[in-house]
């Protein structure tokens, strides 16, 4: 597998980089709730739903100035590979058809996750799928990953939104914090949370809910 290989240069440049090209295919970024209060002697593991290729990206502008951690960005290896710079700014690999490096990478996972200091991100859903799509592919390894952790478990919702401007908007809802020791005694309940944070940001968007000022 490939770690995370974090660099003060990198970091400026792919801010430098990155943000500019955000402000450049968005409109704006908007929160429709307020972020939870994260612990500061506990880690975060943040699972988003994942639409598109810019959600990692999207995450990090939300979050790494915020919550005051260092952001562990789980990728597919082989994505990982084509851009080896972003394990520089805290992206790691796994990948799925290697048992071996699975299993590295689930050890690497908890290792992260057991220093208050840093925050990990996890797609649950594992692909890309719709925003809108009814039954989400949720899979359970999110709780290998908090397996002999004390992190807290944030689910995010994101949605690209076309609306009456030439570029679209990113909405964002957070879900309710929760303990990674209930996640691992009821998945159903990390299931429930996800879904209805996903539903909770389709509904603000639907009735036309005022939003958060523009995080871009």
């Amino acid at each position: 597998m490939i770690k995370a290989n974090h660099k003060k240069w990198a970091r400026a440049l792919y801010e430098a980089y990155i943000y500019r090209q955000m402000r450049k295919n968005f409109t704006g970024m908007f929160e429709t709730n307020q972020l939870p209060d994260i612990p500061e002697n506990q880690s975060l593991l943040v699972t988003p739903n994942h639409i598109s290729w810019w959600d990692g990206f999207i995450i990090e502008k939300l979050l790494t100035k915020r919550v005051n951690k260092t952001i562990h960005l789980m990728m597919l290896e082989k994505e990982l590979k084509k851009v080896n710079f972003f394990s520089k700014v805290g992206a790691f690999s796994i990948d799925q058809e290697n048992s071996a490096s699975t299993k590295e990478t689930i050890l690497y996972t908890r290792e992260v996750l057991k220093n208050s200091l840093n925050y990990c991100v996890v797609y649950p859903q594992g692909e890309i799928e719709p925003f809108e799509k009814p039954k989400l592919s949720i899979k359970k390894g999110i709780q290998l990953f908090i397996k002999t952790t004390n992190t807290m478990v944030l689910p995010v919702a994101f949605k690209i939104q076309h609306e009456n401007k030439k570029f679209p908007s990113i909405y964002v809802r957070y879900g309710s914090i929760l303990p990674a020791v209930d996640v691992l005694r009821d998945f159903a309940l990390f299931e429930e949370e996800f879904i209805k944070t996903r539903d909770s940001l389709n509904n603000h968007i639907f009735d036309k809910k005022e939003s958060g000022k523009n995080l871009l």
